[in-house]
């Protein structure tokens, strides 16, 4: 039988943030830390780091009623940084 989507979404999730955190004490990337440190009051469920360059993600999980918002709420989150260049999208 096939696993519950949402766990593995949840999973993926919280091994992306493992595997980010470590590879900041390799490889440190600018903004880490404020990202890092808004993924709960985001909402989001955790987020990813390209291993090879300076690319950060956050993951929002689009089953969820309220992903829209959430979504905007990133954005204006990375606007508040003062990112001008990033790109929300959907898989």
């Amino acid at each position: 039988p096939r696993g519950d989507p949402l766990r593995g979404r949840a999973l993926m999730a919280q091994a992306g943030m493992m595997s980010a955190e470590i590879n900041q004490e390799l490889l440190p990337k600018p903004m880490f830390e404020e990202i890092r440190g808004a993924v709960d009051s985001l909402g989001a469920e955790g987020m990813l780091a390209a291993h090879s360059g300076s690319l950060l993600g956050v993951v929002l999980d689009p089953d969820k009623a309220d992903c829209l918002e959430r979504r905007d709420r990133v954005a204006r989150f990375l606007e508040g940084l003062g990112l001008s260049s990033y790109e929300i999208a959907s898989y």
